[in-house]
């Protein structure tokens, strides 16, 4: 659901588009960072069609997606940027996909120089436009010309490419304008316009997660005096992931609870700065009631192969643990916190991190990503109260980096929420909000495709919020290889202190389905249950 709407959101409704959005990386990518350019996957026909092929299918047939990107490993043997299985039985054939297909950078060069396919370059770039490819990226196009000179791939095959491709361009409005394009008058002014800002603001509220509250939270905006720590308050890095771009106004979370408190608070800040490396120091006043505290990972961290510059992290990290430094935060704030100051830590990142022994040095904890622009006057809001944490975890969070499968085995077993059963920290789907609800009376019915499920949500505290309802489905005759349990629906419900609400969820056939190593789908038999999360 959230990959459709970015993609309509990017592309718009209609017959032109205003940005061509792409789905990447196809498929299965891509193995560990350093073997990506050679490494090779093939698992089960389940879990391929259950877990590593839905989300394209979906962005393909209900988003019209106009851009795939292939990615760098194989798959069962065959560059996935070259493979007829995927670009054409796959997403063309059976799809329906009408756009283009794109490598990722220079990954038709891996065909050859990684993964040892072919002798050359141009039989490299022969052999993906052949099996579906239409734009390369990093190559010299001199070797697509020997290609053609050397009856490696036809005129004809590049042509269908190259119409592929054009055909984009022409629904962007760059080959030429046209007159009935409903953004042809667009201000782009627009870009970074007040509701835009808003938006951000809301998505990255309604993203955060609280993981541990032990009544701290929230906190009141006239009370105080309140202090900030670590460097990440005030770096607008600790807001950002890798590929971002720059805004006109970038609210760091320093300044997000300066303004979230009225006029007269104290407010102090410490970035603690880092002297000698691993351990953080300064100097602390005594006087405050809270501390927020910013810590964890940016892209000097944690990103693609080769953007990083810690040498703690390069690549795939090898721990959950954040860089001691920003732990070393949280120990010299003890001293505090025996006083009798509450520590409230704010934790960025863009995976699972190890959060035991922060939750042991913290009274609250907020994992808030990496929140964008607006991420300072998010969590403002959040942590004073102006409106309830609603963010809930989209993965989940292991207890240690011990109790994950290795990186080069892409079977699902014991990998996500759907097939993990053992060293689970924090579930998917977890996360704590200041109301309080619950839910009754499960009922469920059959529909001529699929079935029906409802169930009662009230709000049973005093507070008015928004439950974060979710619908799990076990299938417990589905055999080998089945999921735990899958996520088939969620939705936010605004209740009032007291109210109840009875919520449909329409459960799609298509969720009901098992796949077996011939990749047909079936009806799973017996039946399946349903279970509901908050």
């Amino acid at each position: 659901d959230l990959g459709v709407a970015f993609v309509r959101g990017l592309q718009g409704d209609e017959d032109n588009m205003i940005a061509a959005a792409c789905a990447k990386h196809f498929a299965v990518h891509s193995g560990p960072e350093a073997e990506r350019h050679s490494f090779g996957v093939s698992p089960s026909k389940r879990d391929l069609y259950e877990t590593y092929l839905p989300a394209f299918e979906r962005l393909v047939r209900e988003g019209r997606v106009e851009t795939v990107m292939g990615a760098y490993n194989r798959l069962y043997g065959e560059s996935s940027c070259a493979n007829p299985f995927l670009l054409k039985t796959l997403l063309r054939d059976t799809w329906g996909f009408q756009g283009h297909v794109v490598g990722d950078w220079e990954a038709v060069k891996d065909i050859f120089g990684g993964h040892k396919l072919v002798k050359s370059l141009p039989e490299a770039l022969a052999l993906a436009i052949r099996n579906g490819l239409d734009f390369e990226t990093g190559c010299d196009p001199r070797d697509l010309r020997e290609g053609v000179e050397r009856g490696l791939v036809s005129e004809k095959e590049v042509d269908a490419a190259l119409v592929r491709l054009l055909l984009t361009r022409l629904k962007l409005g760059i080959i030429g304008k046209d007159p009935d394009c409903p953004y042809n008058d667009t201000d782009p002014n627009l870009l970074c316009c007040e509701h835009h800002r808003a938006l951000a603001r809301k998505m990255a509220r309604e993203s955060m997660v609280l993981v541990k509250n032990d009544g701290v939270l929230p906190l009141d905006p006239k009370a105080g005096p309140y202090g900030v720590a670590g460097a990440g308050a005030s770096d607008i890095y600790s807001l950002m992931g890798n590929y971002y771009g720059t805004s006109d106004r970038t609210v760091s979370y320093l300044d997000g609870i300066a303004g979230a408190i009225d006029a007269g608070t104290s407010l102090y800040f410490r970035p603690l700065c880092v002297y000698g490396g691993d351990v953080a120091r300064g100097n602390l006043p005594d006087t405050a009631s809270v501390i927020v505290a910013v810590i964890g990972m940016t892209s000097a961290y944690e990103g693609e192969e080769g953007t990083t510059v810690s040498a703690e992290f390069n690549g795939d990290r090898n721990t959950l643990e954040l860089p001691k430094v920003h732990v070393s935060v949280l120990e010299l704030l003890q001293k505090e916190r025996k006083k009798g100051t509450k520590i409230v830590t704010v934790v960025t990142a863009g995976s699972p991190v190890a959060l035991n022994r922060i939750e042991e040095l913290s009274d609250a904890v907020v994992l808030a990503w990496y929140a964008g622009q607006e991420g300072g006057n998010a969590l403002g809001d959040l942590l004073f109260g102006k409106v309830d944490f609603t963010g809930r975890l989209p993965v989940t969070f292991p207890t240690s980096e011990g109790v994950l499968p290795s990186f080069r085995d892409y079977s699902m077993t014991g990998r996500t929420y759907r097939y993990q059963t053992k060293g689970v920290a924090h579930p998917f789907g977890y996360g704590l909000s200041y109301a309080r609800f619950a839910f009754a009376n499960l009922e469920t019915k059959a529909k001529d495709e699929g079935e029906a499920v409802s169930v009662e949500v009230k709000n049973v505290g005093a507070r008015d919020g928004t439950a974060v309802v979710q619908l799990y489905v076990s299938t417990p005759n589905a055999g080998r290889g089945a999921p735990i349990k899958s996520l088939v629906g969620f939705r936010r419900v605004p209740l009032k202190a007291g109210e109840t609400r009875r919520e449909i969820f329409d459960v799609d056939a298509r969720q009901l389905m098992e796949y077996g190593e011939d990749g047909v789908a079936r009806r799973v038999p017996g039946g399946c249950t349903y279970s509901v999360c908050l």
